[in-house]
Order: structure tokens, then sequence, then C-alpha cells
């Protein structure tokens, strides 16, 4: 039964406690707080597996960036071949087009020659790659200079022309 006091709003229970009329029952097993290998093992599987497959991933794509571009057997030979080809069209074609073919060509060059990506790079970074490989400082100042000799026809709203030669006396 209950009892109420009528000068606090609490509740008092009395309760009886029977006598347990099934001795046989037995105790439940304790309750398990961790998992087990089974429940976790698949999980943790499959979660290194994509973590392994996120690093091949991110490794492969690097490696994918930094390969060097594919020339023909000599590509000094190729290059001053492009080179003559220019110099014969030059006097029929655009100054800025070709002041951009000279610039790839010039850069495609470095990248064979020195093994600097220069095709990806600023003039400044170009400079820092030739001294990091120990090029002749009088070398780097006529290769900046025809860079940047090559940068102001391709840029400048005159119509400045440069010629292959120099390019040419460069390769060769």
């Amino acid at each position: 039964g209950t009892k109420r006091n009528l000068f606090s709003d609490s509740i008092t229970v009395y309760a009886e406690l029977l006598p347990v009329t099934q001795p046989d029952l037995r105790p439940e097993p304790p309750v398990s707080v961790g998992y087990s290998r089974s429940e976790w093992m698949p999980y943790a599987v499959g979660a290194a597996v994509f973590c392994v497959s996120g690093i091949f991933w991110l490794m492969f794509r690097r490696l994918q960036k930094v390969r060097k571009p594919i020339f023909a057997r000599n590509p000094t030979r190729a290059i001053l071949r492009e080179l003559r080809l220019l110099k014969s069209k030059s006097v029929s074609q655009n100054p800025k087009q070709n002041a951009a073919r000279l610039d790839q060509l010039l850069r495609d060059y470095l990248t064979q020659r020195f093994n600097v990506p220069a095709r990806h790079l600023s003039v400044a970074e170009i400079v820092r790659e030739l001294h990091n490989r120990n090029v002749a400082d009088a070398a780097i100042l006529k290769i900046e200079g025809s860079i940047k000799d090559i940068q102001s026809a391709r840029f400048s709203t005159e119509n400045t022309a440069v010629s292959p030669e120099e390019i040419e006396s460069l390769i060769l």
C-alpha cells in the first residue's frame, strides 16, 4: 500500500519481498561489453584494404605526373628538324604562333638535355633547376635570355619576331 503525507509531495511505497517459488532458475550469463573477433574482423580487413588501395592510388597518380615525355630516338635531331621547318615557314606565319612554337621546342630541349620539366616551370624556376644541375652560368644566361625574348615576342602588343637561329645556336 501507499501512504501519503499531506505536508510533502513525496510518496512512500511499501513492498513485500516474495519468496522465490522456482529455486532451479539459473543466473543469466554476464553481458558482453566488447565485440568478438568474428564481428569486427570484416570491418578491420575492409578498412585496411581501403587504406592500402588509397596509398597505391596516390603513388600511381604521382608517378603519372613525374613521367618523362616521350621523344624520338635522338631528341636533339628531332628538335633541330622542327626548328629548320619552322625557319622555312616563319616568313608566312604569325610571329606570335612562331614564338609559341619556339618556346615549346626550347622547353622540350631543356627537358630532354638537362632533365628539367621546363614546360611546367617559370623562367626563374628553370634557372634554379639548371643551377641545381650544375649547368655553366654562361649557358644559363643564354637560355634565360632566349626564353625571355621568346616570351616578350609572344605576349607583346607589337609584332616582334624571334629567330629560330637563336634557339638553334643554343642546341648546337
